[in-house]
């Protein structure tokens, strides 16, 4: 987005035209954005004209990657960019550019700032000169610097040239005699003298109570740069600082040393954990007093209390706190579960902290669920061990007769489908039902049997036409009755003196599908052709009814 012109602001980035909100958005390639949501339709406004010239659009339109130019009057030269592009913000590229006359500073200008006047004569910044100020003027050389050397600050290609600084960096050992900066001036004179280095010494050190200063090197140099001085303080008392240097800033790392009362050093807060003294603010580090270490939750210690003696904080001066180690119950694991690398009996008690264990099934045939992978974090596993569990892969199940399956879980993966918690939806063709559930899981085997069953024929008293009867039983209008697969009924007349039309089956069986042998609707009575009579026939149940 380096090269996206100033003011401009991106449009959504995308990749393709569904992820562009809005029905005239599409994703395109907008220059320098690159692919973003916009709607190429969309038009930018008219550009006002500009003094003493016009803007011209390309092809009449102003959509976007249109293009506008702007034209200047006879006699007057453009000054600024003459395209701008309708842009995918609506907005133009660019900026307005302006008409202007030409006159001589313009075929001929002055340089490095320089004033052009109407006569064609340069008026020159300070520091420069020449018919188009095309010179600037330069310092002398400066003299060598003993025992340092001289930094030049200039920007231009001369160290020398107007405007051109100058520093001093003395030797390790010495000081500038003046700290001045020099500047080379408008007329190539420098703004001042030459500093000199000069060698530095640091102050005589004041007499030390319960103490004394032993100087190193000679009287006249101990205290030159570089000179060392050793603090030596009386039996009974210490100092923070047994030697110091002289350096350009005077005695480090102090210039006022002290010899104190003998007290052991403030402890320093382990790392995850902190110390707590004993006794009062002021005597908490004297000889005798005690310290304990505390340490965060997830971490111990070997060192928990501290004592001050002469030779400092004991049994150790800088106590830590370690994570935790993490405990391992082996009663925790689920039957079949294991350890790579470990049996039950070799499993140790503990793991350090930041330990990587790896949880895997015992018999190699069957699946492993949970995270296999527990970490070591402060005495805490990041996962339960007990949650871990192995199981054997289903028995793959072969399509049922009359119906099918459909795989809930690992549809695409036909090894995947027959493991531990996989589930299994059973759909029946039409005129069956799933002899047990729909819904089948895979649980230590298959939660039930995956089979279709023939549905049973439903009867309505509402399918018999008026004057005909079942033989058997009565089904009022309303009622309804099932009969399995393979079971009949009889028809017949309720008038003894009709019969059911010849053409007519008296007896109707339930057919897979909860289809009949025949559509009860169609049956219908016709006088007795003998002068016979059908009894008045109670419904036969050949195959057996549903309750």
């Amino acid at each position: 987005m380096g090269l996206v012109e100033k003011g401009r602001r991106c449009r959504k980035p995308c990749q393709t035209d569904a992820d562009c909100r809005g029905a005239l958005k599409r994703c395109r390639c907008d220059d320098d954005c690159g692919m973003s949501c916009f709607n190429p339709k969309a038009e930018c406004p008219p550009l006002e004209g500009i003094p003493d010239g016009r803007v011209i659009y390309r092809g009449r339109i102003r959509k976007y990657k249109s293009r506008a130019q702007y034209v200047c009057n006879q006699g007057y030269i453009l000054r600024g960019e003459a395209f701008r592009t309708c842009r995918s913000d609506k907005k133009w590229s660019g900026t307005v550019p302006q008409c202007t006359t030409s006159n001589f500073c313009d075929s001929l200008p002055c340089l490095n700032g320089a004033t052009c006047h109407a006569d064609g004569r340069c008026q020159c910044r300070e520091g420069f000169y020449g018919t188009r100020c095309e010179n600037v003027y330069r310092c002398p050389p400066l003299s060598d610097l003993n025992n340092g050397n001289i930094q030049y600050i200039g920007l231009r290609s001369s160290h020398r040239e107007y405007g051109s600084r100058v520093a001093v960096n003395c030797n390790a050992g010495f000081e500038p005699s003046r700290n001045v900066v020099l500047t080379c001036l408008g007329m190539g004179q420098w703004s001042g003298e030459l500093p000199s280095c000069t060698v530095q010494r640091c102050n005589e050190l004041r007499k030390l109570p319960n103490g004394r200063i032993d100087y190193q090197g000679t009287l006249s140099e101990r205290l030159n740069v570089g000179q060392r001085a050793n603090v030596i303080c009386n039996p009974g008392y210490q100092t923070d600082t047994e030697e110091l240097i002289c350096e350009s800033g005077g005695w480090s790392p102090s210039s006022s040393p002290t010899c104190n009362l003998y007290r052991c050093n403030k402890l320093r807060n382990p790392s995850n954990g902190r110390i707590v003294y004993q006794g009062t603010l002021l005597g908490r580090l004297n000889i005798g007093q005690r310290a304990h270490v505390r340490c965060n939750p997830g971490y111990q210690t070997d060192t928990e209390v501290l004592i001050c003696d002469p030779s400092g904080w004991s049994p150790s001066s800088s106590p830590t706190c370690n994570p935790l180690p993490c405990f391992f119950q082996v009663s925790k694991i689920k039957e079949g579960v294991a350890v790579r690398g470990y049996d039950r009996k070799s499993l140790p008690e503990t793991f350090p902290s930041g330990s990587t264990i790896t949880m895997e099934c015992a018999n190699s045939t069957h699946d492993f669920f949970g995270e296999n992978q527990l970490n070591c974090v402060r005495g805490l596993w990041d996962h339960d061990p007990g949650n871990s569990s192995c199981h054997a892969p289903c028995t793959p199940l072969q399509t049922p007769a009359n119906g099918r399956f459909e795989f809930l879980d690992y549809a695409s993966n036909s090894i995947n489908r027959w493991k531990w918690g996989s589930r299994i939806k059973l759909f029946c063709n039409p005129g069956y039902k799933p002899s047990n559930r729909s819904d089948i899981v895979c649980q230590d085997g298959w939660s039930s049997e995956a089979t279709c069953e023939a549905r049973p024929c439903l009867l309505y008293g509402s399918d018999l036409p008026v004057g005909i009867n079942f033989v058997g039983f009565e089904l009022e209008y309303y009622d309804e009755r099932e009969f399995e697969v393979g079971a009949s009924v009889q028809l017949e007349c309720d008038d003894q003196s009709e019969e059911l039309a010849e053409k007519f089956d008296r007896t109707i069986t339930c057919l897979p599908g909860m289809f009949w042998t025949a559509d009860f609707s169609n049956y219908y009575c016709v006088a007795s052709q003998n002068g016979n009579h059908i009894s008045n026939i109670l419904l036969k149940i050949i195959g057996g009814a549903l309750s």
